[in-house]
């Protein structure tokens, strides 16, 4: 016996299970709220000023110069 169409129509339906979520019972998931976002730029913006002060305060880097031997 060969059980390659039985294997084939058990992973298509396994990876068809995702394809669930536009039926119509399908859990709705509720939208972020705004305050998130506002966190997530607040801490942008942090972390974009304390890059733009280490790189002021941070020391240039000598050029390295090898002799010919």
């Amino acid at each position: 016996m060969e059980f390659s169409s039985m294997m084939a129509c058990t992973v298509i339906n396994i990876l068809n299970r995702d394809g669930h979520s536009a039926m119509p019972g399908a859990p709705v998931v509720k939208a972020s709220p705004a305050r998130r976002l506002r966190l997530a730029r607040l801490r942008g913006w942090i972390a974009t000023g304390l890059h733009r002060a280490a790189w002021v305060i941070e020391p240039e880097a000598q050029p390295v110069v090898e002799t010919c031997r």
